[in-house]
């Protein structure tokens, strides 16, 4: 019998192992020991005591992760940071612990453990599992949420660049995030065009979450929050419509809502500007695969094409003016349209 290949092997050994890998680094995570370790070496010994958790056990945790290549462990058995373990700081400049505590949270566990669900009936896993969606999950679980928001914070800062170079902004007038969350991104694209104002539109939750930000924000007197429901209803009035990363949150029949009532709120004179994440449209991509399953099965969304995108935008009564794709380490297109 032929020998299997030794690469192959190994990956797979990888796959199997991923979880329990994910779980020491969430355990690493939750203990704070990254942060503990900040420039300094020590024994388990003065971790153990500085973190009031057995030494034993977080000695073999500690020996794993430095056998995993997070943290470094010297010669007279003292624990001090590496470059991977110093990306689990909350104040290293390119801090990947956010990310982390996000996808390693109980409703991103939830989603996975039900992906079987998804697959045999292109339905959310998590709702099935949990009668909910994430969203009403999330606001019913305020700690839960918060580590979202964080996430999504920090998200916004690459979203302002991305826009600014690929839609020109008007002068003056109003500009409406739908379904705008933090608003951060609003408050970036107003920071850098003074002569307009801003309107967040969103849920009571979510507007409640973003209040402390709006309120903060330099340029809070050209800012307004309303509620409300994008699936319902938007407001009329402004001159650019916003919307940002959300088409792929949702199932084409809830995305051509959105479109439709979008358009239905927008002038003659508006114009609707789309980012989102893309899916290639031929061949195979890591990023962009992997998330197209993480939206099936936590949120019933898709990764879409940029063909997808505008067929559901032309559906809606929306004319596609212009399409701007660019890959800062996943496919991201902006869409500028104005009613057909």
């Amino acid at each position: 019998m032929t020998q299997p290949d030794v690469s192959s092997m190994e990956l797979v050994r990888n796959l199997i192992h991923g979880r329990w890998k994910a779980q020491c680094l969430d355990t690493t995570i939750h203990l704070g020991i990254a942060e503990l370790l900040d420039g300094k070496a020590m024994t388990v010994k003065d971790i153990a005591a500085h973190l009031e958790v057995d030494e034993d056990g977080l000695g073999r945790l500690l020996r794993l992760m430095a056998a995993l290549g997070v943290f470094s462990q010297d010669d007279d058995a003292c624990f001090r940071n590496n470059d991977a373990s110093s990306l689990l700081r909350a104040d290293h400049a390119g801090s990947m612990l956010n990310e982390a505590v996000q996808t390693l949270s109980p409703a991103v566990n939830i989603s996975w453990d039900n992906l079987e669900h998804s697959v045999r009936t292109g339905k959310s896993g998590f709702e099935h599992a949990m009668g909910k969606t994430v969203f009403e999950y999330l606001g019913e679980n305020p700690e839960e949420a918060e580590i979202n928001h964080r996430y999504y914070v920090e998200l916004t800062k690459y979203n302002v660049p991305v826009l600014v170079s690929s839609y020109r902004f008007p002068a003056s007038g109003t500009v409406m995030d739908v379904a705008g969350g933090t608003g951060q991104t609003l408050i970036g694209i107003l920071e850098q065009n003074p002569g307009l104002r801003g309107i967040l539109y969103d849920i009571g939750v979510t507007v409640d979450t973003a209040s402390d930000t709006l309120e903060q924000a330099r340029v809070r007197d050209r800012l307004t929050a309303v509620v409300g429901d994008m699936f319902s209803t938007v407001p009329a009035g402004a001159d650019v419509y916003l919307l940002n990363n959300i088409p792929h949150d949702w199932p084409d029949d809830k995305v051509s809502t959105i479109f439709q009532n979008i358009r239905a709120a927008m002038s003659a004179d508006s114009e609707f500007v789309m980012m989102d994440i893309l899916r290639p449209e031929s061949g195979i991509d890591y990023i962009s695969s992997y998330l197209d399953v993480l939206f099936l099965t936590g949120l019933n969304g898709k990764m879409r094409t940029t063909a997808e995108l505008t067929a559901l935008l032309e559906a809606a009564g929306l004319r596609v003016a212009d399409v701007r794709e660019m890959n800062f380490g996943m496919g991201i297109a902006v869409f500028t349209t104005r009613k057909a």
